[in-house]
């Protein structure tokens, strides 16, 4: 259904981090310190 590798843990894991770390502004963060490269 997803497509994720099978490595990973279930969707909804791997949804919960993401919305997680989108909230608390990790990405925004990640996107800064990648354009400051």
């Amino acid at each position: 259904m997803y497509m994720l590798p099978k490595d990973f843990p279930p969707y909804s894991t791997v949804y919960y981090y993401y919305r997680r770390w989108q909230k608390s502004g990790v990405w925004e963060a990640i996107n800064q310190a990648l354009t400051k490269l």
